[in-house]
């Protein structure tokens, strides 16, 4: 059975795509097929969805997802998705031609009451090529007229998809490569699984609850793979608060040493936290450590929060947005910081049930930040 078959034995059947339980049984047996994948292979499999007897949402959900792991496997049904107004999710356009690019900016350019601007833009954004940052860049300077219904700037639709404009091209804020966080026995763990530390205990405490901070992600810059997500150096420890962290953007001090503090831009403590009952509760350490895993096929492949066969927690990529995209600026230079990895919180024993821990870095500044989103 070639790779094509492997994948569409999984992605096509009922039962797969019904039963979590299953999902996860089989997910290593269907990355290694996805992994022997050629694009081709993949436009074909695309496709061979797209014509399936699926549900419409389910379908999209599908083969947004193929074209994430395999950017460009949707090219080859652009243009029937754009002639069927089909535009979520929106990663179904990463890697998409110059004429899918120029038919959705046309669609913006001529807006109708019924279309779908929300979309076209989130659509726009995962393209990302040439044509939209320079037209991303027009409507900055000159905001068209359907701009009053949006909540924020056209251009900052960019954030969804991973990146932002720059005085030339755009700036990504992710990191092009990542590795899942997957669950292993500390007892058993090898050298090469050694490097990311996720959810230990740090010393100090969280000056607005009292807590111990924990470190959420605690990165060995000596290993090869973390130094070429981030940058040279020995170390980088990024704590957060199990508590106060849950509500709002947490700062940290940081250097490439291994030593991390509250910063003083973090304040006094938002009025949230004094209007939620506060019962002291710290969580027990999770018995579950979570190590570095295999090297994800794409930096997209965890895009979808809601893909259930997927594992979540990741050492560099692109986020998997609860909500919408929430890159916190740096405290030093005001950009938007880039994401270096998230930790889903399901997949960790003894911890919340849901929800995901992102963290993020300004290396220059020296700061870390965490934030944190729930269905």
């Amino acid at each position: 059975m070639n790779a094509v078959e492997q994948v569409w034995r999984f992605l096509g059947n009922r039962l797969f795509l019904s039963d979590p339980r299953v999902q996860r049984a089989h997910h290593p047996e269907l990355m290694q097929a996805v992994r022997m994948l050629t694009l081709d292979d993949a436009q074909a499999l695309t496709e061979r969805l797209w014509h399936a007897s699926l549900e419409e949402g389910k379908r999209a959900v599908i083969v947004g997802w193929l074209n994430a792991v395999h950017p460009g496997a949707t090219d080859v049904v652009n243009m029937l998705l754009i002639d069927q107004a089909i535009f979520y999710p929106p990663w179904l356009y990463l890697g998409a031609s110059q004429e899918s690019s120029e038919r959705i900016l046309t669609a913006l350019a001529e807006p109708t009451l019924e279309t779908p601007i929300n979309h076209l833009l989130q659509c726009a954004a995962w393209i990302g090529d040439s044509y939209v940052q320079d037209r991303f860049r027009v409507w900055r300077e000159s905001p068209p007229e359907w701009r009053n219904q949006l909540y924020v700037p056209p251009e900052d639709y960019a954030l969804e998809a991973g990146w932002e404009l720059a005085e030339s091209g755009r700036r990504d804020l992710i990191r092009s490569t990542s590795y899942m966080l997957m669950p292993g026995d500390e007892a058993e763990l090898t050298p090469t699984q050694m490097p990311v530390a996720v959810n230990t205990p740090y010393a100090d405490h969280c000056p607005w609850c009292g807590r111990q901070l924990v470190t959420l992600l605690d990165i060995d810059l000596r290993d090869a793979r973390c130094a070429a997500l981030l940058t040279t150096g020995e170390r980088l420890c990024i704590p957060y608060c199990t508590w106060c962290s849950l509500y709002t953007t947490i700062y940290m001090n940081t250097d490439l040493h291994g030593n991390a503090q509250w910063s003083t831009v973090n304040g006094d403590p938002p009025e949230i936290l004094a209007k939620i009952s506060d019962d002291g509760y710290q969580p027990k350490w999770s018995q579950q450590r979570l190590v570095l895993g295999e090297q994800r096929l794409s930096p997209y492949e965890a895009v979808d929060w809601m893909n259930s066969w997927i594992p979540l927690s990741q050492f560099g990529g692109h986020p998997a947005w609860i909500n919408d995209a929430s890159y916190p600026r740096c405290p030093g230079c005001g950009a938007h910081m880039s994401c270096i990895g998230q930790v889903a919180w399901e997949e960790v024993q003894n911890m919340y049930t849901e929800g995901i821990t992102y963290a993020y870095v300004c290396i220059p500044c020296g700061f870390a930040a965490t934030t944190y989103d729930q269905s």
